[in-house]
């Protein structure tokens, strides 16, 4: 793999006169991470679908999921402009 132009992220954290043991370190753990096999990942994606099939709600209902993150994000954005309308002196308790 080439080198990083961030230095994996690095420079910010480490020492200016580490940067270079610690960057050769990333590289060679990146290097070395083992690819699985498509076998083993078909093998995988096959599984998990099975344990997503055997989930109440989950089966193949991904338009439903859709809706139940829409839902939960609107309400938990209603609590949040509440919150923020009562700090500002706003709303039902402020004082």
């Amino acid at each position: 793999m080439t080198q990083h132009r961030d230095n994996f992220g690095l420079s910010e954290f480490a020492p200016p006169d580490q940067l270079d043991q610690l960057v050769a370190i990333a590289e060679r753990i990146e290097n070395a991470r083992p690819l699985p096999s498509p076998g083993f990942r078909g093998a995988l994606g096959r599984h998990l679908a099975a344990q997503a099939d055997s989930v109440p709600g989950l089966a193949g209902n991904l338009a439903g999921i859709k809706r139940r993150i829409y839902a939960l994000s609107l309400g938990g954005t209603a609590l949040l402009g509440t919150a923020v309308a009562g700090l500002g002196g706003l709303g039902p308790l402020a004082g």
